[in-house]
């Protein structure tokens, strides 16, 4: 993708009781490369613990209007209008996992609550659980349930085209039989798998009965044949306070959402050498 500018909206803190709401703008070579910018940027103003809430590709080129915001830097700007609030549960919005975020055109941002879901369902004679979790509880539940697996043979990789140019997905699948093997592919290579937007990820049991991985909307995905198993998996959700919904909408059916990947992760062709 060619240099572009980006809106970025960003949730700080200040202190430890204190939170704020700040528009950014940057430019990059891609998201992940702006959001590294504008991150950096912003701890000059005193902002820790920035999390990404909204991003969207500003289609004129031009400077930010000096009327709304302030150069920090060559290349980034911050807007003149900083929302300050405490910190409470009820303020919290839901923080998507690396990878995907709201990408509002219209100007309105509607943040939702900040409660991970899941949806259990049988399909045949699957057990099928869809988890839509935040930042946070995503990665601690992955690992978490990647360990109770009980043996691993396979992994598939799916990384979608960056630019959206229509060039389709490339799949890599690799034999690892060796379970700490796998968790150490994943965790050395967090921000080309676990956060990268354009990919995909399954995990393959030697049966071929149980599937655990996640997909582009980042929701987790078991699929089991074993009741056990699946039982355990939701005993795991709800140790973690995650709630049982009816239904979990997609975000491609309901509001608009970018997928980007973060700075310096590999491109396109370098992942037939991560496997």
């Amino acid at each position: 993708m060619e240099h572009a500018l980006w809106y970025l909206l960003l949730l700080g803190h200040w202190g430890k009781r204190r939170c704020s709401i700040t528009d950014f703008y940057a430019y990059g070579n891609y998201l992940g490369e702006a959001i590294h910018h504008v991150k950096a940027r912003a701890k000059v103003l005193g902002l820790s613990d920035c999390q990404l809430l909204e991003a969207t590709r500003v289609e004129t080129f031009s400077s930010p209007d000096p009327i709304y915001s302030i150069r920090l830097s060559n290349g980034v700007f911050v807007g003149k209008g900083i929302s300050s609030f405490t910190v409470s549960p009820d303020t919290v919005p839901f923080l998507y996992p690396t990878g995907i975020v709201q990408n509002v055109t219209d100007g309105l941002l509607e943040l939702r609550d900040a409660e991970d879901t899941y949806t259990a369902s049988m399909c045949s004679k699957w057990h099928v659980v869809r988890s839509q979790l935040q930042k946070v509880t995503f990665e601690q539940i992955f690992y978490k349930v990647l360990d109770i697996v009980p043996q691993v043979q396979q992994v598939c990789l799916t990384v979608r085209d960056y630019n959206g140019e229509g060039r389709g997905a490339s799949k890599w699948i690799k034999k690892i039989e060796d379970k700490h093997v796998l968790l150490s592919l994943i965790k050395d290579n967090s921000k080309d798998i676990l956060e990268n937007g354009f990919v995909e990820f399954e995990v393959y049991t030697p049966d071929g009965e149980t599937c655990l991985g996640f997909d582009k909307y980042r929701h987790l995905l078991l699929k089991t044949q074993h009741k056990a198993f699946y039982q355990l998996y939701l005993l795991q959700l709800q140790s973690f306070k995650v709630q049982e919904v009816e239904t979990i909408s997609l975000p491609d059916s309901c509001q608009y959402y970018c997928h980007y990947r973060p700075f310096e992760s590999l491109v396109e062709k370098e992942f037939k050498n991560l496997l």
